[in-house]
């Protein structure tokens, strides 16, 4: 599950707990449609029409809505066919979240297809939107499609994680590596797929970047899986480095957990395309600094010297040297450790974000305790 999955999701569910009927209308990955509830929420799967990667056409979509008769429609980014089956009705409120702009492939088909959405169907949906939440600033002024969306429009309100799940717990960084076996003095993680679509995470320049980091008994978990694992780990090898580092492949939530507790640092190379990506909050909320990069996005989560540090994208002499350094200083490193629990406890609580969103939905949450 992705980091937008996981928004979608904990809002969904922590919605449905404060007494509220939620609808969740996503695609059906098999042949068949079906219906479930999962945490309260009531899921609908559907068919598409035409499916093409992760973009799907689902006209089915406008029959299901009018039948459910939304008092709030909240659409989760792009999807083909908005500008259809979205529609005022009975003064329902229409939120769009714009998790990111389509991250264009080398695929000339689908670039002309984002390019006809962009043109001639998105300012269709826009005209139809109460609100258009976006997760960082960087969106604002950098996405090619909220350019087109007037001002009083937008809202900016974070990803947020659930603050209990992913926490500290009650041992040490050494207790905790000792769980996972590892037996280093200190241990970076990273997390994300290994596909071609998320070869911008660059992982490529973390392994460059171990490469120089000398005289430190550190290890290095790689946490994902996809295509490019192999290569990877072929890269891994012939830069001497097997030794050091372990690729996990998939893991579960609970085992990511236990990598970033045991972790002293997780490191978010990306060289491009982010804007706000849940790990950097998940690993923040496990009382973990990051070390990022300066695009927008992490570095506007990442206070340098404080929670983490931030470096140029690309650079794995600069990565390198922030590795070292903020291993180098065992006082700073428990200070940065502590300071990222608060910094998620501050901005990034379900608490917190729903509290937005509840505002932009126009529900009165009163005093009860959800997060």
């Amino acid at each position: 599950m992705g980091g937008q999955e996981r928004f979608c999701e904990g809002i969904a569910v922590l919605t449905a707990s404060l007494h509220n009927e939620v609808h969740v209308i996503t695609q059906s990955t098999g042949r068949k449609e079906n219906h479930e509830i999962i945490n309260g929420v009531k899921i609908h799967r559907i068919n598409p029409l035409i499916r093409y990667s992760k973009a799907c056409l689902m006209p089915s979509i406008k029959q299901k809505i009018r039948k459910l008769e939304p008092d709030i429609i909240h659409i989760q980014g792009i999807s083909p066919g908005m500008a259809d089956f979205v529609e005022k009705k009975n003064n329902n409120r229409i939120i769009m979240t714009w998790h990111n702009d389509p991250i264009l492939a080398d695929n000339p088909i689908y670039k002309i297809l984002v390019f006809i959405y962009r043109k001639f169907v998105f300012p269709k949906v826009v005209a139809k939107l109460d609100k258009i939440i976006l997760p960082s600033e960087y969106l604002k002024y950098h996405s090619k499609f909220i350019t087109m969306v007037p001002s009083e429009k937008i809202t900016v309100i974070p990803n947020a994680v659930d603050l209990d799940k992913f926490s500290p717990g009650d041992k040490n960084k050494d207790e905790c590596k000792k769980e996972i076996s590892v037996f280093s003095k200190f241990l970076i993680s990273f997390a994300a797929s290994m596909d071609p679509q998320h070869a911008y995470k660059g992982v490529e320049i973390l392994l460059h970047a171990i490469a120089q980091v000398k005289n430190l008994d550190v290890f290095f978990v790689l946490v994902g899986e996809g295509d490019l694992k192999q290569k990877y780990v072929e890269l891994a090898t012939s830069l001497g480095i097997s030794d050091k580092v372990k690729f996990t492949g998939w893991v579960d939530d609970d085992t990511l957990i236990k990598y970033y507790r045991a972790s002293d640092v997780f490191v978010l190379p990306s060289i491009s395309t982010e804007v706000m990506p849940i790990v950097i909050i998940e690993a923040m909320a496990c009382g973990t600094p990051v070390i990022t990069t300066r695009i927008h996005g992490p570095m506007e989560m990442i206070s340098d010297g404080r929670n983490g540090y931030v470096v140029d994208p690309g650079d794995p002499k600069m990565l390198a040297s922030a590795i070292i350094d903020i291993l180098s200083n065992e006082s700073n490193l428990l200070q940065m450790q502590k300071n990222s629990r608060l910094e998620t406890q501050e901005k990034y609580s379900w608490h917190v974000v729903l509290n937005k969103y509840f505002r932009e939905y126009g529900i009165n949450v009163g005093n009860d305790n959800y997060a």
